[in-house]
């Protein structure tokens, strides 16, 4: 179950929607690697996934209609990205909730490893939101206390896989809920981002 806005739990469940990534072992044409510092391996940075994703107007809760509805669009650039996500509070996504938007810089990065899905190999990923803004404006005392409690700057173990224009992510519902590596999911979530 996905929760709203409201209760500033969507955030890290939204962030694993809208990042992609590839085995340790390939070498795709649109990767860039980095000097390494002091000699070491130098890091990989995908580019493939780089681009605007969008999961339009979806229930904030399956279960529940009455938790209303958003809109989380995803700006990837390497291993970073900027998630914005927009809540309304009714089904159709015509009237902003209060409050509306949340905005999260991520870092992603890319440990390697896939799992078999009913779509092909998904790629493990892990996503750390690194920052917050509730409508615009730093979050308040209040609302960074709700934060970390909830453990919203709490990296998230993933899967993601793309096929075409869609992105799918780990399905996080359950028990494999992405909190820990143990926990990473083994199934896709059925509903997509889409590239735009």
């Amino acid at each position: 179950m996905r929760p709203s806005v409201k209760s500033l739990l969507m955030l890290p469940l939204a962030a694993a929607l809208v990042v992609g990534c590839s085995d340790s072992n390939d070498s795709p044409a649109d990767e860039t690697s980095a000097p390494a510092p002091n000699g070491g391996t130098p890091p990989t940075v995908l580019t493939k996934f780089d681009g605007s994703y969008t999961e339009a107007c979806t229930a904030s809760d399956p279960n529940d209609a009455s938790q209303g509805s958003e809109v989380i669009t995803t700006t990837i650039a390497g291993d970073s990205g900027t998630l914005r996500l927009f809540s309304y509070s009714d089904a159709d996504c015509a009237v902003p909730d209060t409050p509306a938007e949340l905005v999260s810089e991520i870092s992603i990065s890319y440990p390697g490893g896939t799992i078999d899905t009913d779509l092909g190999n998904a790629d493990f990923i892990n996503v750390t939101p690194e920052s917050v803004t509730v409508d615009g404006q730093p979050p308040t005392a209040e609302q960074m206390t709700q934060l970390n409690a909830l453990g919203i700057f709490d990296t998230i173990y993933d899967i993601a896989l793309l096929d075409g224009s869609s992105l799918y992510s780990g399905d996080t519902s359950g028990d494999m809920d992405g909190t820990t590596a143990d926990n990473r999911p083994t199934t896709l979530d059925p509903v997509p981002a889409i590239r735009q």
